[in-house]
C-alpha cells in the first residue's frame, strides 16, 4: 500500500508539472499568433506546441515523424555552449609561449543547426506540398524547443546553462518545483512585440534562429538566476514577478520570430531585409581571456562594436548561410596590441593574412562571404585586444 501511494504521488508530481508547462507552452503561442493575426491556429495553440511533451505517452508513434531526436536526445537535453577548451586545453611551447591542445568543438551549435534545419526544412516542403496541418505541427515542435529554452526550468540547459540541478547544488535547496511551476500572468497576455524576420531561405533561417535563441536563452538565464538569488536572500515577490516576465517576454520573441517566419513563406510575402550586423550573429567558436584587462572576459559587445583580448591563439568564426549575402565590411582596430597574425577566413579557406599591433585600423571587405566565417589569430607575445568595428554582411541584389 505505501509503494501504491508513493508511486501515485510521484504521478501526480509530473502531472502538475507537465500541467503548468501546457499552460505556459500555450499561452505564449495564443499570445504570438493573436499578436501576428495566425489564421486556423486552434490545433497549433492546442495541441501542436505540446507534441514534444506529448511524444513520451501513449502517442509517440503519431509525434514523432514531427519531432527532431538525436537519437535518445531531445532538445530539452541539448549540450551547452562549452567554453572549457578555450581556457584549459592549452599545452607549453617553446619560449614561453602556449598553443592549443584541441580544436573547439560548439556541441549545442551542432544539435540545434541539425535540429533548425529538420524543421524549416520539413517547414518548407509542407508549404509547398500543401500539407498545411503537418506545416503547423512542425511549426508547433519547434515553438515548444524554443519556449522551452526562455522559460522556466529547461532555461538551466542549452546555450547558457548546464543542468536542471544546478539550483539545487549551488543553492542547497530544493528549487526545481518552484521553478518548474513559475507561470506567467494574465495582464502579459496584452503586451505588443514587433517579431524579427529569420529570412527567405532554411540556411539563413537556421543562422538566424541560432543566434536569437542564444540571445533569448542567455537572457532567460540570467533572470533566472536573479530568481534563485532572490529566493535565497531577499525573497522580494517584485523581483520575481519582474525576472519570470523577463522570461516570459523572451519566450514570446522567440515565437513571434518563428510565426512571422512562417507565416511570410505560407503566404509568400517579400519582407524587406537590411544588411545584418555581425554583432546580430552568435559565433560558432567565441574567443574568451586574454590578457590584463581582458583577462577572464568574455566577447564585450556594444552597438556595433566586438572586443576582445589578444592571446597566443585567438579566435571569433562564425558559420554563414550560403548564397545570401554580396559582401562583408569591417574595421579591425588593434587596442594598445603587440604584433597580432590575422588570418581572414571565408568558406572555410584562408583568404587573406596580415599583421596589425599598437592602434592601428585594418579595412576588411570581403567577396561572398559563407561557410566557416572569420579570424584566426595568433601573437608570440599576447598584449592589448582587438576591436571589429561596423561588421555588416550586406546582401545579394
Amino acid at each position: 500500500m505505501k509503494k501504491f501511494i508513493a508511486i501515485l504521488l510521484l504521478c501526480l508530481s509530473y502531472t502538475a508539472l507537465f500541467s503548468g508547462d501546457s499552460y505556459m507552452h500555450r499561452a505564449v503561442t495564443r499570445h504570438a499568433v493573436k499578436l501576428l493575426k495566425v489564421p486556423n491556429a486552434e490545433n497549433l495553440i492546442k495541441t501542436y506546441c505540446l507534441y514534444p511533451d506529448r511524444y513520451y505517452g501513449k502517442n509517440h508513434k503519431k509525434i514523432a515523424p514531427y519531432l527532431y531526436l538525436e537519437g535518445d536526445v531531445s532538445f530539452h537535453d541539448i549540450p551547452s555552449i562549452s567554453l572549457t577548451t578555450l581556457y584549459q586545453a592549452w599545452v607549453p611551447f617553446e619560449k614561453g609561449q602556449l598553443r592549443r591542445s584541441r580544436k573547439y568543438k560548439n556541441e549545442n551549435y551542432l544539435f540545434a543547426e541539425k535540429c533548425f534545419n529538420f524543421y524549416f526544412s520539413n517547414i518548407k516542403k509542407a508549404i509547398a506540398e500543401n500539407r498545411i496541418d503537418d506545416m503547423m505541427k512542425f511549426t508547433g515542435c519547434l515553438l515548444h524547443h524554443l519556449q522551452d529554452a526562455t522559460f522556466g526550468l529547461h532555461v538551466l540547459e542549452g546555450a547558457s546553462g548546464t543542468d536542471v540541478y544546478t539550483l539545487n547544488k549551488f543553492s542547497g535547496t530544493d528549487m526545481m518545483m518552484e521553478i518548474a511551476n513559475l507561470r506567467p500572468a494574465e495582464d502579459w497576455f496584452n503586451i505588443s512585440a514587433e517579431p524579427t524576420y529569420l529570412g527567405n531561405t532554411v540556411q539563413e533561417a537556421v543562422m538566424r534562429l541560432y543566434s536569437q535563441y542564444v540571445k533569448y536563452n542567455r537572457n532567460a538565464c540570467n533572470a533566472l538566476f536573479a530568481i534563485a538569488a532572490n529566493r535565497i536572500g531577499a525573497n522580494d515577490p517584485k523581483i520575481l514577478e519582474q525576472n519570470t516576465r523577463k522570461m516570459y517576454l523572451n519566450s514570446l520573441y522567440g515565437t513571434l520570430d518563428i510565426l512571422y517566419t512562417v507565416q511570410a513563406w505560407l503566404n509568400k510575402q517579400k519582407i524587406p531585409q537590411n544588411p545584418l550586423s555581425l554583432t546580430d550573429l552568435t559565433p560558432y567558436e567565441p574567443p574568451l581571456s586574454g590578457y590584463g584587462k581582458y583577462r577572464l572576459k568574455m566577447l564585450q559587445i556594444r552597438n556595433n562594436e566586438l572586443e576582445f583580448g589578444v592571446h597566443f591563439e585567438q579566435n571569433i568564426i562564425y558559420h554563414i548561410a550560403e548564397n545570401v549575402f554580396a559582401n562583408f565590411t569591417a574595421d579591425l582596430i588593434a587596442e594598445n596590441a603587440g604584433t597580432v597574425s590575422v588570418n581572414i577566413i571565408n568558406n572555410n579557406k584562408v583568404i587573406d593574412t596580415f599583421t596589425i599591433s599598437g592602434n592601428e585600423t585594418k579595412n576588411i571587405k570581403i567577396t561572398s562571404p559563407c561557410g566557416v566565417f572569420g579570424l584566426r589569430t595568433s601573437s608570440t607575445a599576447p598584449q592589448g585586444g582587438l576591436i571589429i568595428k561596423n561588421g555588416k554582411f550586406n546582401r545579394k541584389e
